[in-house]
């Protein structure tokens, strides 16, 4: 009898506590229902080791033990752009680690490179500091930074065009690579952005405006060109590349960025003596998906072999993050920032290291310059996302007892976006010569969103169909503005508006210089923008260099005074002329043929980036000479909206711009030297 009573109470308990080790888990989404509310992963079963938010079924990015709250911590600077010893300003790429754990940064705009002591509050300057120049003791905007094994400091001087070796302790530095100019023969560099040195002190450049990686052995005086040189996209090209790094093996990987909205920001691996290299990243067009990247620029590799990219995002998208990419792996994870978690914001990170214990160190680079340092042991995992785009989302929740589930689809909406009118009419966006009635419509279009719709003066609605819009349009219309913008349950969308155009007008005023030197170059004038075919006359003896049919023209002025003059036109006919009188100021040819004007920054080379751009811009200047130059920022009205002074030396120049509180629009960059030259340049501000 007790035998069968144990048998029977032994069952009891294995049936009652049978929960136990099969103990079911679940995962729901819970938050708002729109863009920018935060998602959470409600899991139930056990403890989470690791979430996967899923976006329309592609992985957006896994949350684990490094993406925690609690495993960031600020390790270097973080008290804005400045010079003090506890700031940075624009940092853009370099930082190193060495073997007791300290930090190194190419502290860009302020000529110098830091070293962070572990702990400390304040950074220490090892080399430079003794503002932008080319001698011994100082530094012109060094892009990266690299600790060797005998502790020397090899620096990136990317305004110098060399590479500058610093001992420890030294007050000065030595050329062990390029500074001869800037060139593309085996003894120069032109812009080196990025920095290796092996452990036979073998020196890895990225020579970014030559489209090459040079190797300089140990007390070269020429560099090797072990991959690239020569721009494009192809497997043996590069395009812009702007960081290197080698593995345990000697193979070399290189971050090959270029401009945004192209298709080359990719990790090029090349093989010890490869004559081409393999995408192991990216290289599928500029964007925010795990198998992209938004704008590349810096990268390092551990010692497993996993990549980490430094991704600035694209401008005006907060997707600025570190992508960690494991070895064969087509996708990437997203390891730092992405701003889908509202406690880890990286604004535009420009470099990542990792030391020997997998802690990921990160250089913020732009508005609040900062080295964070991201610990991926403590166990805890975040189960929270705030959604930049809309779409259906899902999670996978992992438990630390094996037990996993996914959870239903959660529909997230955004705030309407812009949706470009279309019309029906023959002419489409304009060229209403004669009135009458037409059609126009948004080109997508979502039944749950309402479009208010705002038409032009003297014109009149016949039907408003929500999504489409008929309007009478007089006989005698000239030009108006027609413009539509969305409303839903999250929000009002931005502004989309035409321009219709009927029988062109006469521009009423020309904004440019009423009195001007015989034989000057790069004059220019404008007049305001109705989306209408210009056409400009100038005195006999001068040349319109550029702009013809458009609203703004250069011109190089010859001898004679005189008008300039411009009517619009289009299907529908040609305006009346508006004239501007222009004198000729004395002393001109004495300046035309001067010394400094035959030196003068038209034989120059600029350009900005990124174009288009939405808060910091870099103007890079290629000068030819030592020159003092007045930036002027202006709308196409003329209007100076910004100003600033900059000296450049001879070689390339980076100045920075802050645009963050200029209005969306085109804007013309111009760079003015002492004798009234100019470079004029296209900015688009986001």
């Amino acid at each position: 009898m007790k035998k069968n009573l144990l048998i029977i109470c032994f069952f009891m308990v294995c049936v009652y506590n049978a929960p136990l080790f099969a103990q079911p888990c679940s995962v729901n989404i819970t938050g708002g229902a729109c863009t920018g509310n935060m998602l959470t992963a409600d899991f139930t079963g056990g403890t989470l080791a690791q979430v996967t938010w899923k976006l329309n079924g592609s992985t957006l990015f896994i949350a684990d033990t490094v993406s925690s709250n609690t495993s960031i911590s600020l390790v270097a600077a973080g008290r804005g752009v400045g010079g003090a010893d506890n700031q940075f300003q624009f940092p853009t790429g370099g930082m190193a680690l060495d073997a007791e754990g300290n930090i190194y940064v190419a502290d860009f705009g302020n000529n110098r490179i830091q070293k962070w002591v572990p702990g400390a509050n304040a950074g220490i300057t090892v080399a430079g500091g003794n503002g932008p120049g080319s001698a011994a003791n100082q530094l012109f905007h060094p892009k990266d930074v690299f600790v060797a094994v005998n502790h020397d400091i090899y620096i990136a001087d990317y305004g110098n065009n060399r590479i500058q070796k610093w001992s420890p302790g030294a007050g000065e530095g030595v050329t062990v690579a390029g500074g001869n100019g800037a060139g593309n023969s085996a003894q120069q560099l032109q812009g080196p952005s990025g920095i290796y040195v092996d452990r036979r002190l073998n020196i890895y450049i990225a020579d970014t405006y030559n489209y090459r990686i040079q190797r300089w052995q140990k007390d070269a005086h020429s560099g090797i060109t072990v991959a690239g040189g020569s721009y494009g996209t192809g497997p043996s090209q590069f395009s812009w590349p702007v960081d290197v790094y080698l593995d345990s093996l000697k193979n070399i990987y290189v971050a090959d960025a270029d401009l945004e909205n192209s298709d080359n920001h990719r990790i090029q691996k090349w093989v010890l003596g490869a004559s081409s290299g393999t995408t192991v990243a990216g290289g599928t067009g500029t964007g925010s998906g795990p198998n992209q990247f938004g704008y590349l620029l810096a990268i390092t590799v551990d010692a497993a072999g996993n990549l980490y990219a430094a991704d600035n995002g694209i401008s005006g998208t907060p997707q600025s993050r570190i992508q960690k990419w494991s070895p064969g792996h087509r996708n990437g994870v997203t390891v730092a920032g992405g701003a889908n978690r509202f406690w880890d914001k990286l604004s535009y990170p420009t470099g990542v290291a990792v030391d020997n214990g997998g802690n990921i160190f990160v250089l913020d680079g732009a508005a609040n310059p900062r080295v964070q340092r991201y610990v991926p042991t403590n166990g805890v995992v975040t189960n929270t996302i705030i959604p930049s785009m809309p779409g259906n989302y899902t999670v996978e929740a992992v438990g630390k007892n094996g037990c996993s589930a996914t959870s239903a689809n959660d529909l997230v909406r955004a705030i309407p976006g812009k949706q470009q009118i279309q019309a029906i009419a023959k002419d489409g966006r304009g060229n209403l010569c004669n009135g009458g009635v037409d059609t126009f419509f948004v080109n997508i279009w979502d039944d749950i969103t309402a479009y208010t719709w705002t038409i032009p003066k003297f014109c009149s609605v016949i039907e408003n169909k929500n999504d489409t819009i008929i309007i009478s349009i007089p006989e005698n219309f000239s030009i108006g503005v027609l413009s539509v913008r969305g409303t839903n349950s999250c929000g009002t969308g931005v502004t989309d508006s035409m321009i219709l155009q009927g029988k062109p007008v006469s521009p009423r005023v020309i904004t440019g210089p009423l009195h001007v030197f015989a034989n000057q170059q790069n004059v220019q004038y404008y007049v305001e923008d109705k989306g209408f075919i210009y056409n400009w006359t100038v005195p006999a003896g001068s040349t319109i260099e550029g702009g013809q049919n458009t609203s703004a023209i250069t011109v190089t002025w010859g001898t004679n005074p005189g008008a300039v003059s411009v009517n619009a036109s289009n299907n529908c006919g040609t305006s009346k002329r508006m004239e501007k009188n222009v004198t000729i100021k004395p002393g001109g040819a004495a300046i035309a043929s001067s010394a400094a004007y035959q030196n003068s920054i038209l034989k120059n080379t600029a350009f900005v980036s990124p174009n288009p751009a939405s808060a910091i811009v870099y103007l890079g200047v290629n000068a030819v000479k030592y020159t003092k130059y007045s930036i002027q920022v202006q709308d196409l009205s003329g209007k100076t909206v910004l100003e600033q002074q900059a000296i450049c030396i001879a070689g390339m120049n980076n100045i920075n711009l802050d645009i963050s509180k200029l209005k969306a629009g085109v804007y013309l960059v111009n760079l003015i030297s002492a004798v009234n030259e100019r470079i004029s340049l296209k900015l688009l501000k986001q």
